[in-house]
């Protein structure tokens, strides 16, 4: 097995143990196809060769960690971070996102259906451009 891995630090020395991070997993007879592309504190990205997918693009996985945004890991940054990865990535293949986003939803669903839910789908040329 090959291990990659981003492990939270300790807040303060009287902590007892580190929690959280984000690991990736692979058999050894991978690591030729299977690369660790980006590792931020909050997200870990992977790239899959296009030769073992049976595809004409390279597959990126993003696994990631959004901390509660009352938390004192919780950067304000991060999802214009990752909007920015996700459109970088998208560029050189597909992509998938994958992790703890800390999503609440109260009442409402937490999945889209055509029925129910009011989202706005974004398929222009320019969705996947970084915001200025």
């Amino acid at each position: 097995m090959t291990l990659s891995t981003i492990t939270a630090t300790r807040k303060s020395n009287s902590a007892c143990r580190l929690s959280g991070g984000i690991s990736l997993l692979f058999k050894k007879e991978f690591e030729n196809v299977i690369s660790v592309e980006k590792q931020t504190k909050n997200s870990l990205w992977c790239r899959i060769d296009n030769t073992i997918l049976n595809s004409t693009k390279d597959l990126f996985i993003c696994g990631v960690y959004i901390p509660p945004e009352r938390s004192s890991y919780f950067d304000e940054d991060i999802f214009h971070n990752l909007e920015n990865d996700v459109v970088y990535f998208s560029k050189k293949g597909n992509v998938m996102l994958l992790g703890d986003f800390s999503a609440r939803t109260s009442k409402l669903e937490d999945f889209v259906s055509k029925e129910g839910n009011t989202f706005i789908n974004d398929i222009t040329e320019t969705s996947f451009e970084p915001k200025a």
